[in-house]
């Protein structure tokens, strides 16, 4: 019959794809999405490992972090990041070796810079939380510690869902800079979704799991 999900999770030595999933800021394992999502993941053939986010400046530290649960990356590797998470699965990819390869990453409710508006027609909790970590935040803003082109080099298959309303989203009020970061600098396909602000929800949308089994080569792109 036709190759199933799970059939295309495994790859010709019969190794099933891993997916490591990292979450937004202070947020647990299983926060908002990801029980959902990993659900799903597993329920394709995929191994998932969910990670905490990271709730301080120690880059270094969360990166490793990831970096020791990955242990040797391949092809068959794959990173999701909701958030400050996608900050860690980057610099993680800019620190790999010249050569290395990931199979794929899908970044959620991204953001490269601190350089957010911050004004009233965005959700309220915004306001207090950035004033609060600003300076937790601000190393993972510093893109001149990020190594853009050997995430390139190291994974060609990066996707972003982003959301028109999210308030998290760079000083552009429509969030365009931040599409044109992620293209430009990431080298990302991104997928604008309307009315999801910053992806806090428990359960992602069909067009939006869509999105990610694609990038992670569960079904063929259309």
């Amino acid at each position: 019959g036709a190759p199933t999900m799970a059939d295309a999770a495994a790859d010709g030595a019969g190794k099933k794809k891993r997916v490591f999933m990292v979450m937004g800021w202070g947020q647990p394992p299983d926060g908002f999405y990801f029980n959902h999502l990993a659900a799903h993941l597993r329920d394709s053939g995929c191994a998932v490992q969910a990670l905490p986010g990271a709730n301080d400046g120690d880059v270094g530290k969360w990166v490793g972090e990831l970096a020791a649960a990955v242990g040797e990356v391949d092809a068959g590797t794959y990173f999701i990041g909701q958030s400050v998470g996608n900050q860690v699965v980057l610099r993680y990819l800019g620190s790999l070796a010249e050569g290395a390869r990931a199979g794929g990453f899908v970044a959620i409710a991204p953001w490269l810079n601190c350089d957010f508006t911050v004004s009233g027609d965005r959700e309220g909790w915004w306001d207090g939380w950035f004033s609060d970590n600003a300076d937790k935040l601000a190393p993972w803003c510093d893109e001149s510690t990020q190594d853009f082109a050997r995430v390139r080099s190291v994974c060609g298959n990066i996707a972003c869902l982003m959301s028109d309303d999210d308030p998290v989203r760079g000083l552009d009020s429509s969030g365009e800079d931040n599409r044109r970061d992620w293209e430009g600098k990431v080298g990302a396909r991104v997928a604008m979704q309307h009315g999801r602000g910053h992806f806090l929800h428990t359960e992602l949308s069909a067009e939006e799991l869509t999105v990610v089994d694609e990038a992670l080569g569960l079904v063929a792109a259309e």
